[in-house]
């Protein structure tokens, strides 16, 4: 013990606590030991002289009230003494925490008392706390990483009475962040109805899913991600950053965040595993649909990456460093190649990995990656949506003639080459790849806050797509427990009907939600010259602007100039098949006209048949 003795800054708790000290060796010449509590003794004991040094084992104790003290211990004795343990009871624990919140919300920070501002700490610490003033209830509670910006995992919990809730944290190396409200719920909107049928030539059909979070008042935020899967037929599409309408580069660097696997390669050859080696399996975060209807399984969660930039959802072998075109059976299988080149990671550069749950992303991004036997390097990133969309983009390159870009099946026979030894990828540059053309969301995962609904945009596009039947599944997976997937087949009937509709009764015709029931309008072209019969269609239906149906029966209601035109008659047929036969009169469809006394009137066809008595039933209006 120096001359001087020690002091302590405390802070006691609640209830207050104690303070001990061990006198572990007493000197020859005799000793003691004063403990002072804010300048007062509080304790004191005297070792007489013993003649020689001993060992004893005593301990000194003082109580302490809650709150800041100074406790200042000093030796009033002839000589030294040794002393052993400092006792404080309670003492802190090395996590700290911060609570607020209300009776239905709770927020922590917890923190690592050794390691907050250490920043090469690497020693996790986890442990357990009573949770308390919550309502008795269902909670879904959320750790988020405070450095990494970002959540961790996500659970459900129950508060009984008044009883505290006991919870685990994660392990704790720096801080956390816990969140706990109660649990949202799916409330899905008047969903799309399918199967939609469009032609050739039709326009993109933008259709609404409505995703609403229905929970009780103040609930989280419903977390939900949409994939795409199943589709028929599947066939890879590519488009840029310099094409309408390609992706835009946007460059968000992850190597702060991300987590750096370039000492995770295992040797596949002689080489060394920077070289030619295999990183693997690396979870994805979410289900990836990867030709997705056209092989089995198409759905992974794991991959594998290549330092020569590439990747695959399963082990492959062998010498890679040679790139190669695609399809192709001796390529790995399941590869996606995003800058496949001989690159070496021995000399420089890193590897890193990101999942984020609130876009529903997948990361890989090559930083400053080398050329193998040059100093020149490559810095780039492959990014996966859980729709299964593919975006790629490259920062910086100094070489772009020398590898292979596209993506290929696991048997080698089906596959997308979007360049291979060519000069097409430059700096600045994004490239996004889709596993079918024509059907689209415009976004792939987010929140919806309590109360709120978002509407995500699913388009239908026919351009390029020949007369068939294309189908597909739209899986909408939420963090609802009650809810937490909910499949809509998707269907485009791509008919020459419709692209004949098109072309001569453009906007599309309208189609009623129920699927027996079909709104036709015809002309007899075959007695007409061309332009005459675009004269008399143009005077025929100025517009049709409704549909309903009442007391079980269809109507449709349009527009034409008033009189009626004499040169034209007017047919409203009915029919159970498209091919006929066709039948009128009263017993078919009736139609009622209305002088609108602004030089048109309005018709409105009514078909006889109600809807329940038919499987098929179609409706036309024909002149």
């Amino acid at each position: 013990m120096t001359p001087n003795g020690y002091s302590f800054l405390v802070n006691y708790p609640p209830g207050g606590g104690t303070f001990s000290a061990q006198v572990l060796i007493v000197s020859a010449a005799g000793a003691g030991l004063t403990i002072y509590l804010d300048g007062a003794i509080a304790n004191s004991i005297s070792f007489p002289a013993p003649g020689a040094d001993q060992n004893t084992n005593y301990v000194l104790t003082v109580n302490v009230p809650a709150g800041q003290h100074t406790i200042k211990l000093w030796n009033q004795g002839q000589d030294w003494l040794n002393l052993g343990n400092l006792t404080l009871n309670p003492y802190v624990s090395i996590l700290g925490a911060y609570q607020i919140g209300n009776s239905n919300f709770t927020a922590l920070w917890l923190w690592h008392r050794t390691n907050i501002y250490y920043a090469n700490a690497t020693a996790t610490l986890a442990g357990n706390f009573p949770l308390a003033g919550l309502s008795p209830g269902s909670y879904r509670g959320t750790w988020w990483d405070t450095f990494a910006g970002r959540a961790i995992s996500n659970f459900t919990f129950t508060v009984s009475g008044s009883n505290s809730a006991t919870i685990s944290t994660p392990p704790i190396l720096r801080s956390l962040a816990f969140f706990a409200a109660p649990a949202p719920a799916l409330s899905l909107g008047s969903i799309p109805f399918f199967p939609q049928v469009l032609g050739t030539n039709s326009p993109p059909l933008k259709l609404p899913v409505p995703i609403a979070n229905g929970g009780a008042a103040g609930s989280l935020p419903l977390a939900y991600s949409l994939s795409i899967t199943g589709a028929s037929p599947i066939a890879y599409t590519a488009i840029n950053s310099m094409q309408p309408g390609g992706p835009v580069f946007a460059w968000k660097d992850y190597s702060a965040i991300g987590q750096d696997i370039s000492t995770n390669f295992a040797s596949l050859t002689a080489k060394t595993p920077k070289d030619e080696g295999i990183a693997g399996p690396i979870d994805i975060g979410f289900a990836f649909p990867f030709f997705s209807g056209g092989q089995s399984p198409d759905i992974f969660t794991q991959l594998y990456v290549s330092p020569n930039g590439f990747v695959t959802f399963g082990p492959f072998a062998g010498d890679t460093s040679t790139n190669r075109s695609l399809p192709a059976v001796a390529v790995p299988a399941n590869l996606i190649a995003f800058f496949w080149d001989d690159l070496d990671l021995s000399a420089s550069g890193h590897v890193y990995t990101y999942t984020d749950s609130l876009t529903g992303s997948f990361v890989i991004q090559f930083q400053n990656v080398r050329f193998k036997g040059t100093v020149l390097t490559v810095t780039c990133q492959l990014i996966l949506k859980s729709t299964g969309e593919i975006l790629m983009q490259y920062k910086s390159l100094a070489l772009a003639d020398s590898c292979t870009v596209g993506v290929q099946n696991a048997t080698g026979d089906q596959g997308l080459q979007v360049v291979f030894n060519q000069a097409y990828l430059q700096p600045n540059f994004a490239l996004l790849i889709r596993p079918f053309p024509w059907l689209r969301l415009d976004i792939n995962a987010s929140q919806v806050p309590n109360g709120k609904t978002n509407d995500v945009e699913l388009t239908l596009n026919p351009g390029g797509l020949a007369y068939g039947t294309n189908r597909a599944t739209l899986l909408i997976r939420t963090d609802d427990a009650l809810q937490p997937v909910v499949i809509i087949p998707v269907e485009l009937d791509v008919t020459p009907l419709a692209t004949w509709r098109q072309t001569h009764f453009a906007p599309p015709p309208i189609r009623v939600r129920r699927p027996i029931l079909l709104i036709l309008m015809e002309t007899d072209w075959s007695t007409l010259s061309s332009m005459r019969s675009i004269q008399i269609l143009r005077r025929a239906i100025i517009r049709l602007f409704s549909y309903a149906i009442v007391g079980q029966h269809l109507t449709i209601s349009f527009t034409r100039p008033s009189p009626a035109p004499v040169e034209i008659t007017y047919f409203f047929e009915a029919a159970n098949d498209l091919s006929g036969p066709w039948k009128s009169g009263a017993g078919f469809a009736t139609s009622i006209v209305t002088d609108n006394h602004d030089g048109t009137e309005t018709v409105i066809v009514t078909d006889s048949i109600a809807v329940t008595n038919s499987t098929a039933h179609y409706l036309r209006v024909r002149n």
